[in-house]
Formats: C-alpha cells, structure tokens, sequence
C-alpha cells in the first residue's frame, strides 16, 4: 500500500515541483506517503486501496502526458541546482521517475522473496 501510495505522491510532488502545477492528491496524503514517510502496519491509516491505485494511475498519467507534451527546447531546460545530481534537466524528470519506481519495485520483489511468494515476474 505505501509504495504505491508513495510512487502516486511522489508523480504529485515532480508535477507540483517541476511543472509549477498545484498538488492534485490532499496534504494528509503527502504526509502519509511523501518523502520520508515511514510505513505503517495499521491498515486503518490508510485511504482504501482502490482509491491509491486510482491516484497512482492517475498522477503517472498526468506526469506522461505533462513530460509528452513539451517540446525538445524545454525537456533540454535545465532544472533547479539542488535536482541536478538526480535530474539535469527536464527531459530527465521523466527517466528520474522510472528510477524511482523501479528502486521501490525491487523492494516489492525483495519483500515477496522474504515472504516465501513466487515472483511476479517470469
């Protein structure tokens, strides 16, 4: 539930902090599931997981069709000094977001491995 409510908040965050649009998910959620949030085993601290599946779907589309929509001149626009080890530019946001998730997929694969599942994948 948290990583999939953390990859929603984070697409949120890259639009809010990239593309100067307001956040689309509530603060409660930001502080649920944003940068430095911790896990937690209570279930009941969370929204319901249709409603994460359906802000993750969201916010990645609207993340996709934000970096699709921008012409060669502004994906080779340079980003904000304290991004530039993660994301030089514009056009990088968009492979800095797929490094994002698949930093927190690989703990989902280390997560079912531990719990003695097969992988979801082949």
């Amino acid at each position: 539930m948290w990583i999939v409510g953390h990859i929603a908040c984070t697409d949120d965050f890259f639009l809010r902090e990239f593309g100067g649009r307001p956040l689309a998910l509530p603060e409660a959620w930001h502080t649920l599931f944003g940068g430095g949030s911790v896990p937690t085993d209570d279930p009941a601290r969370y929204p319901s997981f249709p409603d994460v599946r359906h802000a993750f779907r969201e916010q990645r589309e609207a993340l996709t069709t934000w970096l699709e929509e921008m012409n060669e001149t502004q994906l080779d626009q340079a980003v904000a000094e304290k991004w530039q080890p993660y994301a030089p530019t514009m056009r990088d946001v968009g492979h800095f977001a797929a490094w994002h998730e698949g930093y927190h997929a690989g703990q989902l694969s280390n997560l079912r491995r531990a719990f003695g599942l097969d992988p979801a994948f082949g």
